[in-house]
């Protein structure tokens, strides 16, 4: 059997590719750490997003999208970088990248993974992770995302999907009231708010 390993957006929003080749959920905790260490291209306008990390981070629940038995691994592999380009519905393939641009999206695999034969996942080259992020500089960043034209694809309504999910990183807490503290609220929601009436 092949999975998607999923800690991230995929969770509330896998895309209908990955939602018709999907026949069974397994929970998981990652066997890596993760950590709002990516600001996104333009998918979500340069909000924080989660990824794997060497350094910090914290080992957070996740969930395999069981793929059903005639979803060979390259098909795995095309509809899971589909669905990370917002490019669901095309008939883009992918190509392992051979650059170490900050954008390109690589997609890893783990052998014999929680009763999977591979379990696939969506990474990116190093270059395209912040070190030493802050709490202010995510915060910063997710409150600028925040459009009117952008409705859910903005880091505060990224930050509470995951929370929504059972996720928790080191930097979340601080994060989070951060963001509250900028926008003068007392919840994500009211700042998500208050933000699209500016």
């Amino acid at each position: 059997m092949i999975g998607i390993l999923a800690f991230g957006s995929l969770l509330s929003d896998c895309g209908i590719e990955i939602k018709c080749a999907t026949e069974g959920l397994i929970d998981v905790v990652t066997p890596f750490k993760v950590e709002f260490a990516r600001l996104s291209g333009k998918t979500r306008g340069g909000a924080p997003t989660l990824v794997p990390v060497s350094i910090g981070g914290e080992r957070v629940n996740a969930k395999i999208f069981c793929l059903k038995s005639t979803v060979t691994l390259e098909e795995a592999r095309d509809i899971l970088y589909r669905r990370e380009k917002g490019a669901v519905g095309t008939s883009e393939k992918y190509v392992q990248p051979t650059d170490k641009k900050p954008n390109s999206v690589v997609v890893r695999e783990i052998a014999n993974f929680s009763n999977c034969e591979y379990v696939i996942y969506t990474d990116f080259n190093d270059c395209g992770k912040e070190k030493n992020i802050t709490p202010e500089a995510l915060a910063k960043a997710a409150i600028k995302s925040v459009r009117p034209d952008n409705e859910g694809k903005d880091g505060i309504t990224y930050l509470i999907d995951v929370k929504a999910n059972g996720i928790h990183t080191p930097l979340m807490e601080e994060y989070e009231q951060e963001i509250m503290s900028r926008t003068v609220t007392t919840s994500l929601c009211e700042a998500i708010r208050k933000l699209k009436q500016i």
